[in-house]
């Protein structure tokens, strides 16, 4: 028979076993808030529904950028700062999205393995979460508003302090950004060319992303498109848009026909989202976040199929998710080996050949003849090959996916964490390459 959400939620809490159309499903224990009761049931139940384990996927990525932006000027933490925060409440957001849309659709059943979702316990409605899940994203386009903007930080002192033009911010857009966000516009009135278009438009798409992955009409993940869109957006525009955020308005020469909109427009984006090593970063902390998906895909395997979430491990089968694995796993690695190719110099000291160690970790007019971020993610190899052997003996709705899930996550942060030390390293050595990439 079936229950509602409640009825469920309080089978939970006394730790029942529910017959369901689905079979016997026992929910005892699977979330430590379950069981709680009052107010601390719905604050845990709260902080729960975020998934903070989840969070890495935007720290990442931000650290990763920031890491390639720091080998090309100085940082910009004005705008920075408040992109970390959008960055965080646009996972958010698309936790809380999801949440409610596959609860809605039927993907969160009574049968379901993984952890317990808000919306599926019943202590929150559907709905509830859904709005609070597009306030978040809302929120997080707010965040983006000063780097989107090129606004400057006009309040004297503190560690967000930059240096400002002394202009006046009095009226209008300029008196309401000064206000509200305690920023305020380079130019007034407000020019068209202070808008940082690369960083507004994937701003908006990755916001539109992180909604339509199980939101809205069309969304990604019920259409197998989850994959891809883990790999581009949590990856390659992500790092992407956290390194533009740092480097500041892209200078172009004006011409005196009408084409310097549209040639600052393309090349500006050109050079920020075709940037090689913003690409090959954001390829590999994409595929390792990638891999949790598919993790996560061949744990709900039979819950998916019967709610009509046509993932990647639905339409090809479990044995083609396990061979994903593999090859985003040996991507991610392979990849280690073009900063190598893009940071290490053979000078004539050693006569082209590759030279003792003593040599490798010495620099030779200011180039270093060692690469961090090709050597450090190595580190984490270990850690790939116990992955990447037990998802093999995986099996839909087994206990030991949610294992998998947290050995993934953490190769995907410590993979991400010392590949952004390495970059950091190889540019405060003066790493070879065009230390100006924009």
């Amino acid at each position: 028979q079936r229950r509602s959400a409640p009825a469920q939620a309080e089978a939970r809490d006394e730790g029942l076993t529910l017959e369901t159309a689905d079979g016997a499903v026992n929910h005892a224990h699977r979330a430590s808030w379950v069981n709680r009761r009052g107010f601390s049931r719905y604050l845990a139940a709260c902080v729960a529904a975020t998934r903070p384990k989840s969070l890495t996927a935007a720290v990442i990525p931000f650290a990763v950028g920031t890491s390639l932006a720091s080998a090309e000027g100085p940082l910009r933490w004005t705008h920075a700062v408040p992109a970390f925060v959008a960055f965080v409440l646009m996972q958010i957001g698309c936790n809380l999205v999801n949440d409610a849309c596959d609860f809605l659709r039927g993907a969160d059943g009574p049968a379901r393995t993984g952890p317990t979702r808000v919306s599926q316990a019943g202590v929150f409605r559907a709905g509830t979460v859904h709005l609070c899940g597009v306030a978040c994203l809302v929120l997080s386009a707010a965040c983006m508003t000063p780097a989107a903007l090129d606004l400057e930080y006009h309040t004297a002192g503190g560690f967000l302090t930059d240096e400002v033009t002394p202009t006046a911010s009095t009226n209008g857009l300029g008196a309401f950004l000064k206000n509200t966000y305690l920023y305020r516009l380079k130019h007034e009135p407000f020019e068209l060319s202070d808008v940082q278009w690369p960083v507004a438009l994937l701003a908006a798409f990755s916001i539109a992303a992180a909604y339509g992955y199980t939101g809205g009409p069309f969304p990604l993940a019920y259409h197998g498109l989850g994959d891809f869109t883990v790999i581009v957006f949590f990856g390659v525009v992500a790092v992407a848009l956290a390194r533009r955020t740092h480097l500041g308005t892209y200078e172009a020469t004006k011409e005196s026909d009408g084409t310097y909109y549209s040639s600052y427009f393309t090349n500006d984006l050109r050079r920020t989202l075709l940037n090689e090593d913003a690409l090959v970063a954001g390829a590999q902390t994409g595929a390792l976040a990638c891999v949790l998906l598919a993790v996560n895909n061949v744990r709900d395997l039979r819950t998916d199929a019967a709610a009509n979430k046509k993932t990647l491990a639905v339409k090809y089968g479990l044995q083609f998710v396990k061979r994903e694995i593999d090859v985003l796993l040996t991507f991610a690695f392979a990849c280690t080996w073009y900063w190598w190719f893009t940071r290490v110099t053979f000078s004539n000291a050693t006569g082209g050949r590759m030279g003792t160690t003593e040599e490798l970790l010495t620099e030779t007019n200011g180039k270093t003849r060692w690469s961090y971020a090709s050597t450090a993610p190595c580190l984490t190899i270990p850690l790939a090959l116990s992955v990447s052997r037990r998802a093999r003996m995986l099996k839909p709705g087994h206990r030991d996916c949610d294992g998998v899930l947290a050995a993934a996550a953490a190769l995907h942060f410590a993979f991400g964490g010392l590949l952004a030390v390495g970059i950091w390293l190889d540019g405060s050595m003066g790493a070879e390459g065009d230390t100006d990439r924009r």
